[in-house]
């Protein structure tokens, strides 16, 4: 009887009230719906990019600590930069290392200096330097020295193998020397080192050479771990 008292107007403003609340309702599901979807794959996704960040640091402890390493072995041992052995001044071409440290071998060891009882002295070029067999080319080509060395260096040739450095050490001038990537050693007067033999000086150039490959790596690496905590 009460229903029956209520204009019929208000019934179908009501039963439209609740058709529309339904329908926002259900609406308003779907968005929850994918809204948690959306969380799922936003979960998924950040902890991939957490993977990702800590795979990139965990190289970058792994590179710090091989820089480290290399860093402690380098360091100036209280010279200074006035008797600072010529081999921290040198920079070689990488693969050449052994080929240095067996021609210069301990003189890489002395200073480039005004006085000491072990330097090196810079003296003008040879006037009329004796040229190297055909075809051989410099050590001085893969190496950035002092100029103090140059006159050492541009008599230094690099062969291919034992047997080219037999073929040509018979034509060797005074003073001249042949020497191969693998650090063997043949000298105009008949000396000669085996190859295979690493010196103390090809060890730290190879050092060296690491050492800056690795602080470039650290660089490109620091670019990729600021995009990844990204």
């Amino acid at each position: 009887l009460a229903a029956a008292a209520i204009p019929a107007e208000r019934r179908e403003e009501a039963e439209a009230r609740v058709t529309a609340a339904e329908a926002a309702a259900s609406d308003a599901q779907l968005r929850v719906e994918q809204a948690e979807a959306a969380r799922r794959a936003a979960q998924e996704e950040e902890r991939g990019a957490r993977a990702a960040l800590s795979a990139i640091e965990s190289e970058v402890a792994k590179l710090d600590g091989e820089i480290g390493a290399l860093q402690r072995l380098l360091a100036d041992k209280g010279t200074g930069d006035l008797f600072a052995p010529v081999i921290d001044r040198i920079r070689v071409a990488p693969g050449y290392e052994a080929a240095l440290g067996a021609a210069l071998g301990d003189d890489l060891t002395a200073p480039i200096a005004a006085e000491g009882p072990m330097r090196w002295t810079e003296l003008p070029p040879l006037e009329a330097a004796p040229s190297l067999p055909d075809g051989i080319v410099p050590l001085s080509a893969h190496v950035r020295a002092p100029a103090a060395l140059a006159r050492r260096l541009s008599q230094i040739g690099i062969v291919a193998d034992g047997a080219e450095a037999e073929r040509l050490l018979p034509l060797l001038k005074a003073g001249q020397r042949l020497t191969s990537r693998d650090g063997g050693l043949w000298r105009w007067d008949g000396f000669l080192v085996a190859t295979g033999a690493p010196t103390a000086a090809a060890v730290r150039l190879k050092q060296r050479n690491r050492l800056a490959e690795l602080e470039g790596e650290r660089a490109r690496i620091d670019a990729e771990r600021a995009e990844a905590a990204t």
